[in-house]
């Protein structure tokens, strides 16, 4: 072999050492996107799953409050840890997934499980253990509900891992919720705890 031949050869195995190279370098950083993307897929899906959604607000069942197209943050942190024993507390603004309906749907919690509860010209009443005479759920921010309501029903026990939601929009037809067809909504429905509205940037901010 002359010394051309070996210079050749030694040029073509330096060559092949080369592209395998890249090639190895090309594999790893493949794998390490691969692995950045399960990840991420992994942790949105465990968000999303237990920790929090987003919520399109659709209609005007809770003006003021909320109006069509505002978009909000769902806590579920509260009922994955809780699990079957979570209860929302009074007044929170909840979505739930209505079978009635097929839907989602976003309400403000009025009365809870093993209360009384009746209305009289669309004022609620609740009766519990601390307030045996009744009290008005809405007495903190009566002034600011859109009103008009005549609705009247007949004092009733809330079942036990059941709910009583409403609307912040009281006026007649405004809002699907348990003075109408809704009635009590089962605690299994429920998804979390609408805490944050991030849209639209003007309106943005905590929700209560």
């Amino acid at each position: 072999m002359t010394d051309t031949d070996a210079t050749g050869k030694n040029e073509e195995v330096k060559e092949e050492a080369k592209t395998k190279k890249v090639r190895s370098e090309g594999l790893e950083q493949f794998k390490s996107l691969l692995t950045i993307l399960v990840t991420s897929f992994a942790l949105s899906f465990v968000m999303l799953t237990f920790v929090f959604r987003t919520y399109n607000v659709n209609g005007s069942s809770m003006r003021p409050t909320l109006t069509n197209g505002d978009r909000v943050v769902v806590n579920k942190l509260n009922k994955t840890k809780q699990g079957s024993g979570f209860v929302p507390k009074r007044g929170q603004i909840i979505v739930f997934n209505s079978a009635l309906e097929g839907k989602s749907l976003i309400k403000r919690v009025i009365g809870l499980p093993g209360e009384k509860i009746s209305m009289t010209n669309g004022r609620f009443t609740i009766k519990n253990a601390q307030y045996p005479d009744g009290f008005d759920p809405d007495a903190s921010y009566e002034d600011s509900l859109p009103k008009n309501d005549s609705t009247t029903f007949e004092e009733e026990t809330i079942p036990e891992g059941h709910i009583v939601v409403s609307g912040d929009n009281r006026a007649p037809g405004q809002s699907l919720d348990s003075r109408n067809q809704l009635g009590f909504v089962p605690l299994s429905e429920v998804v979390g705890n609408a805490t944050l509205r991030y849209f639209p940037l003007n309106d943005s901010g905590r929700l209560r």
